[in-house]
C-alpha cells in the first residue's frame, strides 16, 4: 500500500499518475492513496487547486483524493519515474486510461502564453496565419474555455501544434490516433524550464533507446518556418 504527493494544473496531474504508477509498479506496490499540493502557487497558475483525476481518467482500483495546502509533488519529468513510466507504459495502462469522448477529427493549435511562454506572440501569430484552419486553444481567456473540455477536445483531435505542454502531451501519450508536433527548445525560450525538465520531454518523444519509440505520433517541429507540419 502506497501513498503520493501531486501537484500542478490538469497535465502535470496526469502526467504524475502515470509516475506513480510507474513507481509503484516496479517496487510492486498499490497506489491506494494521492495528496494533491495546491498550496505556493501564483496568481497566473490556472487551476491547481482543482483535483481533475476523476474528470479525466478511469482507474482499475480508483485511490482516494484528498486536497492538502502543500508543495510536494511526484514529477514525471525527473528520474527515476521518466525512465519508469518508459518501463512499464503498457502496465500503466492496465491501471489507468482516458475514455475520452470520441474522435472529433479537429486540427488545433495549442497556445500557452500564462505561466509558461515558451513562444512568443510574433511566432504564434505566424503559426496561426499559416494555418488559418485550425482552431485556437489556449490558457488565455479569448482562447479558453472549460478546462477539462478543452483536454477533451484535444484528446480527440487529429493534429495538435503547440509549445511544450503537460496538457497536450498527456493527451497525445493516452491516443495513438493524435498526432502532437511540439515546437523545438531551439525555438523556444528554452530557460523558462530547467534542462532535466526537458531532457525527460526529449526521452518521452524519442524513447527509451534509438530503435523503439513508445510514441511515434508525438514529435518536434525542428523547421523554423514549421514547414513539415501539414
Amino acid at each position: 500500500m502506497s501513498e503520493y504527493p501531486i501537484r500542478g494544473g490538469l497535465g502535470t496531474q496526469i502526467m504524475s499518475i502515470f509516475a506513480v504508477y510507474a513507481h509503484a509498479i516496479e517496487h510492486n506496490n498499490t497506489v491506494d492513496k494521492i495528496w494533491h499540493n495546491g498550496g505556493g502557487y501564483g496568481p497566473i497558475t490556472k487551476d491547481t487547486n482543482i483535483m481533475f483525476y476523476e474528470d479525466v481518467l478511469k482507474f482499475k482500483n480508483t485511490p482516494k483524493f484528498e486536497m492538502i495546502d502543500g508543495r510536494n509533488k511526484t514529477s514525471a519529468f525527473r528520474e527515476p519515474y521518466t525512465s519508469l513510466i518508459l518501463k512499464h507504459w503498457y502496465k500503466i495502462l492496465d491501471n489507468v486510461y482516458a475514455p475520452g469522448k470520441g474522435q472529433n477529427h479537429k486540427n488545433i493549435i495549442h497556445i500557452r502564453q500564462l505561466d509558461r511562454a515558451f513562444v512568443n506572440q510574433e511566432q504564434w501569430a505566424f503559426l496561426k496565419n499559416k494555418f488559418p484552419d485550425y482552431e485556437i486553444i489556449g490558457d488565455e481567456e479569448e482562447n479558453a474555455n472549460d478546462t477539462v473540455e478543452d483536454w477533451h477536445t484535444i484528446f480527440g483531435a487529429n493534429q495538435v501544434i503547440g509549445s511544450y505542454s503537460a496538457y497536450t502531451l498527456s493527451a497525445a501519450m493516452l491516443n495513438k490516433n493524435l498526432n502532437l508536433k511540439i515546437i523545438s527548445p531551439a525555438f523556444c525560450n528554452r530557460s523558462i524550464m530547467d534542462e532535466q525538465s526537458w531532457n525527460a520531454v526529449r526521452k518521452i518523444v524519442f524513447g527509451p533507446s534509438p530503435t523503439f519509440r513508445h510514441f511515434p505520433n508525438i514529435k518536434f517541429i525542428d523547421d523554423k518556418a514549421y514547414g513539415e507540419v501539414i
